[in-house]
Parts: C-alpha cells; sequence; structure tokens
C-alpha cells in the first residue's frame, strides 16, 4: 500500500515557502532536492529558509512532525529526524533548515528522497492536452504493484510524486508522530 504524507493542520494554508532561494538558484535547488542530481554546492553558503503561510502559528507549528511545503519536498520535525534518521539512512537525507512562523524561527529538516521507483500508473493516470498536443499528467493514479520494500520514494519519471509505503506508515504509528496519511 502506498500513502501520501499530510500535515495534521486541517487548514488550505498550512502550508510553507521556500523564502531563501532566489529565482536564480532554484533550479540547482530543484535539480539536488527533485531531480536527485548530486551536485549540493549550492548549499555551501546558502541556509534553507521556509516562510510559514496563516495556517501554521506558533502554537501549533512545534507540534507537528510533517510539514506541508509548496515545493515538492517533505520537511520533517527535529523530533523525527532524531528517531528516524539511522533507520531512512537509505531512503532519505536530512538537511537541516529554519521555518519562519509568526516572526520565529524554528528548526526542521528537509527531507531527500534517494529512491526513485515508478510509483504512477500511466495508463490508469488522467491528461490534459496542451494546444501543442503535449500531453500532461492531471490525476495520477499510484501503481497497486510496486515492490513495497522501501519507507520513502519518488517517482522515477513524475519526480514532483513521492509517497511512503506500509513500512513507514508503521513507523509513524509506533512513534506517534503527529503525521497524517492518505492513502493513494
Amino acid at each position: 500500500m502506498l500513502y501520501e504524507l499530510r500535515t495534521s493542520i486541517l487548514n488550505e494554508l498550512a502550508i510553507v515557502d521556500l523564502s531563501s532561494i532566489k529565482e536564480k538558484d532554484y533550479e540547482e535547488y530543484y535539480n539536488y532536492f527533485i531531480e536527485g542530481l548530486n551536485d549540493r554546492k549550492f548549499l555551501e553558503h546558502k541556509k534553507l529558509v521556509f516562510t510559514a503561510q496563516q495556517g501554521y502559528n506558533s502554537n501549533n507549528i512545534e507540534k507537528i512532525d510533517y510539514l506541508k511545503c509548496s515545493s515538492p519536498v517533505p520537511i520533517f520535525s527535529q523530533q523525527f529526524v532524531e528517531i528516524l534518521q539511522d533507520k531512512l539512512r537509505q531512503d532519505m537525507e536530512f538537511i537541516p533548515c529554519k521555518v519562519i512562523c509568526d516572526n520565529i524561527s524554528y528548526d526542521f529538516y528537509v527531507g531527500r528522497i534517494l529512491n526513485f521507483i515508478q510509483l504512477i500508473d500511466k495508463e490508469k493516470s488522467e491528461y490534459y492536452e496542451l494546444s501543442e498536443g503535449e500531453k500532461i499528467m492531471d490525476i495520477p493514479v499510484f501503481s497497486s504493484s510496486v515492490n513495497t520494500d522501501f519507507y520513502i520514494a519518488r517517482d522515477s519519471e513524475e519526480k514532483n510524486l513521492y509517497a511512503i509505503t506500509d513500512k513507514m506508515k508503521e513507523v509513524i504509528i509506533e512513534h506517534n508522530f503527529n503525521i497524517k496519511l492518505k492513502e493513494v
């Protein structure tokens, strides 16, 4: 079974935006965190800073173990990383970041997903067609025949999409992390 990570805050504005990377450097960020390319030089002199939108506040952000991000990266709490970093070593690398919420800086970690697996069933997914004839995936359908011997992975082609497995779900439940899951 595959699942989507969800923030536990039920508010459409419970999202964080990358604020420390200038537009000219965004391609390097995207290549490293989403495409899986190994050039992390751009991180040597930059700190990753995200800004929380109104759905998060100083009363709830410290209690949450997963933050939804406007770019397709998972952001986890210090507690999550401290407990699971060794267990998830083959699946994810954790890079420290700051999240600014109500003018207060909080420590979190961006999860750089290391596994790339074909998760999407292209034939069952729905597409829309651009005027030039190019088809864009509109509604992805996750495959039911994926070998789920991993915790978390990105789709090997639709790299903006990632999912976790029952193995990860069990760990989240075992440690009572404040993370919601949606079956996909």
